[in-house]
């Protein structure tokens, strides 16, 4: 599953070698996938989550053994939270250090999960992988923005270093 945020940059941009270019998007694209991780990631265990993200309805036969079992004690929250049952996924995605890597073209992030957290859909079941990489329209544009904010530092940054003069003492 992919989260659709791209950043470019414009033909206007001052000119950028081709290794400086690669750089500062690969840059932008890591920012972009931190700033998921840290920003959005954590709203998927949030009350509204469900409705925010559009996540596949729960059987009702699932909702009572759920809240069954939250009397009892052995579900979190209440059971009131789509993705948190023993608390397991929430606890391995929250506390766990993801790596996240970048390219010019777009950034991966390596999430560490439980065994039953599978990107495959299997029938029957919520797709548990589309579901936590799901993000609204608003937050993709939030993320293209902070990664041109980002592209755009990273540019005057490189800029600045490749044209500082240096003394040289004679």
């Amino acid at each position: 599953m992919v989260i659709p945020v791209r950043v470019e940059i414009s033909g206007d941009a001052p000119y950028l070698p081709v290794r400086s270019q690669r750089a500062v998007l690969k840059g932008a694209y890591h920012f972009i996938g931190e700033t998921w991780l840290e920003d959005y990631l954590p709203l998927h265990f949030k009350p509204f989550a469900a409705r925010r993200y559009g996540y596949a309805k729960r059987t009702e036969r699932t909702k009572e053994k759920k809240k069954r079992l939250a009397e009892r004690g052995r579900v979190e929250d209440g059971g009131r939270q789509p993705l948190v049952w023993s608390g397991l996924l929430r606890r391995s995605l929250l506390e766990h250090h993801h790596t996240v890597r970048a390219y010019p073209s777009r950034a991966t992030a390596k999430l560490i999960g439980p065994s039953y957290l599978s990107i495959r859909y299997k029938s029957g079941r919520p797709n548990i992988g589309r579901e936590i990489l799901a993000t609204t329209t608003d937050e993709r544009r939030k993320l293209e923005e902070a990664g041109g904010r980002r592209l755009e530092h990273l540019i005057r940054q490189d800029i600045e270093r490749r044209t500082s003069t240096k003394t040289i003492k004679g």
